[in-house]
């Protein structure tokens, strides 16, 4: 996650590029999973080609009794390492 203080100064799609030109030298592709609602990681990773792969719904207990939620996590996958 991005700090605040610097969102909208492309600090991140800085250091997920770099990622990815390392990545290259290795791999074929990336797949990563991100929650639904983390919609500015979404629209990065969109951003940068990654393209939806599913979906999957992760139900999580906290400590307390009755504190269960769920959330679904989106897997991406970006392809284009060896393109």
């Amino acid at each position: 996650m991005t700090h605040s203080d610097f969102r909208g100064k492309g600090v991140a799609s800085e250091l997920l590029e770099s990622f990815l030109q390392k990545a290259k030298d290795n791999y074929t592709d990336v797949i990563i999973r991100v929650w639904d609602e983390n919609e500015p990681a979404l629209s990065l990773y969109e951003k940068m080609g990654f393209k939806k792969l599913g979906v999957e719904l992760v139900q999580t207990k906290l400590s307390s009794p009755g504190e269960e939620f769920k959330m679904r996590k989106i897997y991406m996958k970006y392809e284009r390492l060896n393109h």
